[in-house]
Order: structure tokens, then sequence, then C-alpha cells
């Protein structure tokens, strides 16, 4: 028997990416169900594989919006902002925002989180060295939030302990890989990044200390 039109059947991808369409409009599930003439227990089903739906087991649902809104959603993007910080603030998911500003030819900023230990490396010793951060942010697709995180010199953040042992072992072996030096300091009982390591080696030699 053939399926009625305008129906999805549970075993048809094409009928569960439709679903998916529909909820992520901003549709509840019973709106999606009824104008698919689907049951309500597929709808949540797809929206629960989806990520429309929190582990709880709440609907994570997009509400509707202007298109002035999404418009300036996507300009604060463009501009830097975190998706994840506009997302909440308009009352959307992270995939239909991610959506308008692929349609409008916007790529998100990256998160901190986002960047391999090797690219915050890098981006952190081109802010050290002067580099204009309009220009750095734009290269490595970075957020402001991300962009000010890396802005600080990362062994600011030890505590008195850590950075006089840091001292002492680059002063000791300045040869020592950054690896080398993170891996000391733990069987030391102590915890350093490798990019602390970096940044710091960095400043001691600017300081002629190495």
């Amino acid at each position: 028997m053939s399926r009625k039109a305008g129906t999805a059947d549970e075993s048809d991808g094409l009928g569960r990416i439709r679903i998916a369409v529909e909820l992520d409009s901003g549709d509840t599930e019973q709106e999606v169900a009824e104008r698919l003439g689907i049951p309500v227990s597929l709808v949540r089903e797809v929206a629960t594989s989806a990520g429309f739906r929190e582990k709880q087991g709440t609907p994570q649902r997009s509400r509707r919006t202007s298109e002035a809104e999404r418009s300036v959603a996507v300009s604060r993007i463009a501009g830097g902002a975190a998706p994840e910080q506009i997302a909440e603030e308009i009352g959307v998911t992270i995939l239909l925002l991610t959506r308008w500003c692929r349609q409008q030819g916007v790529t998100a900023g990256r998160s901190l989180e986002q960047l391999s230990v090797a690219e915050q490396q890098e981006v952190r010793q081109l802010l050290e060295s002067g580099e204009a951060e309009a220009e750095v942010r734009e290269a490595y697709g970075l957020t402001r939030e991300a962009l000010e995180e890396l802005q600080e010199p990362e062994y600011r953040e030890l505590d008195s302990e850590s950075l006089g042992f840091l001292y002492e072992i680059l002063r000791e072996q300045p040869r020592a890989s950054n690896r080398r030096v993170a891996q000391l300091a733990e069987d030391a009982g102590l915890e350093l990044p490798e990019t602390a390591v970096a940044a710091y080696r960095q400043r001691l030699q600017r300081l002629a200390k190495l």
C-alpha cells in the first residue's frame, strides 16, 4: 500500500530529514506531526536523535524570528560574537543559527575549545609580537571571546610555586622541549600546560634570561 502524500515513513530517510527541517523551522512537535500526518512519537524520536531535545527530554525548539532579527544575529556573528551566546539570547538552536550564517555567506567564529594546542600557541605568539588583533582573529576564524582569552599569556594563570619551578627548570635545562618540561612538572606533582611553558620560555628569552 502506498503511503499518503505529505506523510513521512519511519523507514524513509528523506522523510526523517523533512521532519528535522520542520522542527528546525521552529514548529512544535505536535504541529509537525499534524502537518505531515504522522504520529507524534515519530516526531519526538527524530527530535531526540537530531538534537532538538535536551538530555532530560525537554523539547529544544527555536522560536519564530523576524528577518530583521536574523540579519542582526548574523551580523553580530560576523563581527566576532560567539554563536552559543547569540543563540541563547534570541532563543534559537545553534543548528538554525548556523544555517542563517551559511545562507548569508558568513562563517561562525571558533571558540578557544575548537583550537588545537598548536593553533593557540601560534595565536598567542602573533599577538605578543604585535600583530593586529583584527587580522589575527580573521586569519584563524576566532570569536572575540576566544581572542580575548588568548591575549592573556597563559603562564599568568600559574601559581607562584609553578612559576618558580618553571623558571628553575628552564634556566637549568634551556634546551628541554616544552613537552619534556611539562612532564617534569607532572612528575613533581604540578600541572603545567605545554602552551604555558612555551609562553614563559618566550618571555625569558625576550628578557635575555635564557
